[in-house]
């Protein structure tokens, strides 16, 4: 069966969004807290100072914090004017077409 998409719910599909850019912006706040520990800890432990890497040491907590908010409220707001901006060209153009079946051994 053939089903079209005519429109999408932009509260739901910001929702979904948010989800996503946690998920997106934890691994990238974790990798980002690597890197700045790792190449913050060579170079103050190059440079002799101690102040260098506690400095790297806060900022790559800020950023495993920082990047799944960042993250999640750019996706709120991608989700939602993206959602808004589809249902304007699938009232004008027609949705998405999507083929699916029912399946009985879920």
């Amino acid at each position: 069966m053939k089903y079209e998409v005519r429109k999408v719910d932009p509260v739901s599909a910001a929702r979904m969004m948010v989800v996503v850019g946690l998920a997106v912006g934890l691994v990238v706040g974790f990798l980002l807290l690597v890197a700045i520990w790792f190449f913050g800890g060579i170079s103050g432990w190059a440079a002799g100072s101690a102040g260098k890497v506690v400095a790297s040491l806060a900022l790559g907590v800020v950023s495993l914090v920082g990047a799944p908010i960042l993250f999640a409220v750019i996706g709120l707001i991608c989700g939602y004017l993206g959602s808004g901006v589809y249902n304007f060209f699938a009232n004008w153009y027609g949705g998405v077409y999507v083929e699916m079946e029912e399946r009985e051994d879920f």
